[in-house]
């Protein structure tokens, strides 16, 4: 991976630089000829992308914030998706 994709990625939330690295070296491998990917844009905040249809969600019996930093506290499914309840 070139320098100025590791800067990029260094700016990502923590929770998805390991992803974003991995994707990054695995589209590298998979191209032929030279070619490289290059991020060229990237998300600052994470919370930006926050947008629920609903102000909360159930956590077991009681009803708690929706925001991300709820959600990655949830109890997720072997593919990493949230699991909610109720």
């Amino acid at each position: 991976m070139d320098k100025p994709n590791e800067n990029k990625i260094k700016n990502l939330h923590p929770l998805i630089r390991k992803e974003i690295t991995q994707i990054v070296k695995e589209c590298d491998e998979a191209l032929i000829g030279g070619a490289k990917v290059r991020i060229t844009q990237w998300l600052i905040f994470f919370r930006n992308l926050l947008h629920f249809e609903r102000s909360f969600i159930w956590k077991g019996e009681r009803k708690i914030k929706a925001s991300w930093r709820n959600l990655q506290n949830l109890p997720k499914d072997k593919d990493g998706y949230v699991i909610f309840t109720q």
